[in-house]
């Protein structure tokens, strides 16, 4: 069982092994992820967040990576202003094709609904178009407080992030960090964000993450199950309050 964000015990997980130079993803930080990895940071201040994912960020664009930032706990001027006090020339990266903010909503509910199979082939087609543009490594990161988004379909967010597993990162050069604000942990989502993703983040140093499990197990787990319909449930209540509310 995953336990409470409180409880969280960073001490006792494992760090993983070194990466192979030829596998090598620096964080910017004299840590390295390897390339395919899905890797986690639970953060709870946005300098905190940005401590971490702009020098990921900015070492993806020293080497040559595409870069893509997915935004929603913080806003898609708040990342470039960030990475332009850095000195990223962000106008000029992202007009070059290096570079991608995008918010949340553009990236997966553009039409106001979250569609699984849709984000899981359009993550392939950015994939795809990268090594098509020269480009021999995707570096993704995403802010998951998109799954707090009420929208129809939200309650498919963490199979997204679940079947990436297999379907993106284990087919693709790309490597990813999501992040979560655990000061607005709602609905068990911190267990979601847990069990699915592989690595934890934690003070710069990936951790194996005990509370992962893979997308065979968690398809007909009783508790993911169950939260996904409490989700959807929420998520209808809420959209009906809203309509109330306009109308």
């Amino acid at each position: 069982m995953t336990p409470p964000k409180q409880q969280l015990e960073y001490e006792n997980m494992l760090p993983v092994g070194e990466p192979e130079r030829d596998t090598r993803v620096e964080l910017g930080n004299a840590r390295a992820l390897r390339a395919r990895d899905h890797a986690a940071i639970i953060y709870w201040t946005a300098d905190e967040l940005l401590d971490h994912v702009v020098p990921y960020l900015i070492e993806g664009l020293r080497v040559g990576d595409k870069v893509v930032y997915v935004a929603h706990d913080l806003s898609v001027e708040r990342i470039a202003g960030a990475l332009s006090a850095r000195g990223v020339d962000v106008g000029a990266e992202t007009k070059a094709g290096r570079l991608t903010i995008v918010a949340a909503r553009d990236a997966f509910f553009g039409d106001g609904k979250f569609d699984v199979e849709r984000a899981i082939a359009g993550v392939q087609a950015l994939a795809e178009q990268s090594a098509k543009d020269g480009f021999s490594r995707v570096r993704f990161s995403v802010e998951m407080t998109y799954l707090l988004a009420h929208v129809p379909g939200i309650e498919h967010g963490p199979e997204f992030e679940a079947r990436a597993n297999e379907e993106v990162f284990a087919r693709f050069p790309f490597v990813c960090i999501c992040s979560f604000n655990g000061a607005r942990d709602q609905s068990e989502m911190l267990t979601d964000v847990l069990e699915t993703h592989p690595i934890l983040i934690a003070n710069g140093i990936p951790l194996q993450n005990p509370y992962y499990r893979p997308w065979d197990i968690l398809r007909d787990d009783a508790g993911a199950l169950a939260r996904r319909a409490r989700r959807r449930n929420d998520t209808r209540a809420a959209t009906r309050t809203l309509k109330e509310a306009g109308g």
